[in-house]
């Protein structure tokens, strides 16, 4: 599964310095949620590299045939701010917004 860092508009991508993003990730009928780590993707094409990318991966074999479930990001640094707990639904999703 691919994760894309995008900014407020979901015009552009962001590039972001973090090497991991952690993910409680939760299919409907599990009693407990499962831990997602994505990793950073190096694009030579655009030169982002790990540490500085937009784009990160991680294999879920575990998911069912239609791809669903609820989750959670455990921390997640955009430029200056942290986000912690930002739940969401997959393929729905949910857009963060700072108020």
């Amino acid at each position: 599964m691919l994760l894309y860092v995008l900014d407020g508009c979901l015009e552009h991508f962001v590039r972001i310095s973090q090497l991991e993003i952690r993910l409680l990730a939760q299919k409907e009928g599990a009693e407990e949620p499962r831990e997602v780590v994505f990793l950073p993707q190096a694009q030579r094409a655009t030169g982002e590299t790990e540490g500085n990318t937009s784009m990160f991966a991680a294999e879920i074999d575990w998911l069912p045939e239609d791809g669903t479930f609820k989750g959670e990001f455990v921390s997640l640094t955009i430029g200056e701010k942290t986000f912690t707990g930002v739940t969401f639904a997959y393929p729905e999703g949910h857009e963060i917004h700072e108020h």
